[in-house]
């Protein structure tokens, strides 16, 4: 039972070299007729001097986080959370002093 497994791969092992060299005979040669290779320097050149492009230029979106203020308004907001005689906040406190 086990003999028809071998032959059965042995059997593909052929078809597919078969087609193997069959095709390598055909792909790869030149008959004459193919398309001659394209010059893209030639056709970036032409996209240059065109200058038809469509870019739009977006609003500034602005610098957001990057103020002081920013930062001054987050630590009053800390700041309000926590009571400064609570050692949360006598450690903010020094955090702040050290900044």
């Amino acid at each position: 039972m086990g003999e028809g497994h071998f032959l059965d791969i042995l059997f593909l092992a052929m078809v597919a070299g078969f087609i193997f060299f069959r095709l390598r005979s055909v792909l790869g040669r030149r008959t004459g007729n193919e398309r001659r290779p394209s010059d893209r320097t030639s056709d970036q050149a032409d996209d240059r001097q065109g200058n038809d492009d469509k870019v739009i230029s977006l609003p500034d979106r602005g610098n957001f986080g990057d103020d002081d203020n920013d930062l001054q308004v987050e630590a009053e907001v800390e700041a309000s959370l926590w009571a400064e005689d609570s050692p949360v906040g006598a450690g903010l406190t020094q955090i702040k002093l050290a900044d």
